[in-house]
């Protein structure tokens, strides 16, 4: 999910951010990303704000992107 907002934190594809250089790997990823998104934003907007733990749902980011890299060769 950091993907996501630093995306939108500095205008830029997501994935240009992790440097995925194959044109359709790019527009698949960044079409999913997209698709998260709105997905997050409804859930969002339908759930009152809730706490989480510190650190969870961050574990296996740098894994995903990891493989995800690996489409773009």
């Amino acid at each position: 999910m950091r993907v996501l907002r630093l995306g939108a934190e500095y205008g830029e594809r997501p994935s240009r951010l992790i440097g995925i250089e194959d044109g359709y790997t790019a527009f698949c990823f960044d079409e999913a990303c997209g698709f998260i998104s709105g997905k997050l934003r409804e859930r969002d907007a339908k759930e009152p704000a809730r706490r989480e733990r510190a650190g969870a749902g961050n574990a296996g980011a740098g894994d995903l992107v990891e493989y995800l890299r690996g489409f773009g060769k």
